[in-house]
């Protein structure tokens, strides 16, 4: 029997950092730094290959959440990767201490 609550939690986090690239990426370009938006939008890149290989944002039938379900110790791997990647990407968005600026 399925069960009736079935959340997908590497799909809420990897939506939540796919948000995070495009605001980073925004605020990098909107704040005249081509270099840092370029390898941000390379590594979002990567990012969008990896989740789509591996079906992160496929229907809910054939997601991965979906064929994870049991094996757990994969799906915490999964989780806890995209947990730092989303802690990365928010850390970027604190503005940092330039002397002199």
């Amino acid at each position: 029997m399925e069960d009736v609550e079935y959340q997908e939690p590497i799909f809420e986090l990897a939506t939540e950092c796919e948000a995070l690239y495009a605001t980073q990426i925004s605020r990098l370009s909107n704040d005249d730094d081509p270099n840092a938006a370029k390898l941000l939008s390379d590594v979002y890149q990567r990012f969008s290959a990896w989740a789509a290989f591996l079906g992160v944002f496929a229907e809910a039938n054939v997601c991965l959440d979906r064929r994870l379900r049991r094996h757990v110790e994969i799906q915490d791997q999964v989780l806890r990767l995209l947990d730092i990647m989303q802690k990365n990407l928010s850390y970027c968005a604190v503005p940092l201490f330039h002397p002199g600026r």
